[in-house]
């Protein structure tokens, strides 16, 4: 398996599958929660777990931006701005909906590249393209931990089996 294939794997697998053999993806730990359940935050300075489906989005898409040599902030509007209606499922499910397919696009994207174009600068003086996509796969990793640890604050555990 190339880099470029590894990394479109780990990207996926580590988001969207329900078996990665290491831990609980994000879709697997959003399951069964509504959206009032999703937009709740067990207290200041927390985030919803709605919230950061939402920041992940938004970094995967800046991530691909940046990766395509485009200029994120000309395309995204602000990371963590509120929920409009917190309690539409139609909303929540389109914020997910819209996690999964950033996924894919980018994995996509990382899969038709190869080792040269990876260890490239993604801007002049910045980490290399590897870099960048293996810290995006540390921070969705990360926000995964954060949102399985607030449903256990919230009473909203997952159920393992």
């Amino acid at each position: 398996m190339s880099e470029s294939e590894h990394l479109a794997q780990a990207l996926t697998d580590l988001l969207l599958e329900e078996e990665n053999g290491w831990f609980v993806s994000v879709f697997p730990a959003l399951e069964g929660l509504s959206a009032s359940q999703a937009a709740q935050s067990p207290g200041d300075k927390f985030n919803s777990p709605w919230a950061i489906v939402r920041h992940m989005t938004y970094w995967m898409e800046a991530v691909q931006y940046r990766l395509q040599q485009m200029d994120p902030s000309a395309h995204l509007g602000e990371d963590w701005l509120p929920l409009s209606d917190p309690s539409s499922e139609e909303a929540w499910m389109k914020d997910k909906s819209r996690l999964a397919e950033i996924t894919h696009e980018l994995a996509d994207l990382v899969r038709g590249t190869d080792s040269d174009w990876l260890e490239q600068m993604y801007r002049e003086g910045r980490p290399s393209r590897r870099q960048v996509i293996q810290g995006l796969i540390g921070h969705n990793c990360y926000h995964t931990n954060e949102i399985i640890s607030m449903r256990q604050m919230l009473g909203y555990g997952l159920e393992q089996t």
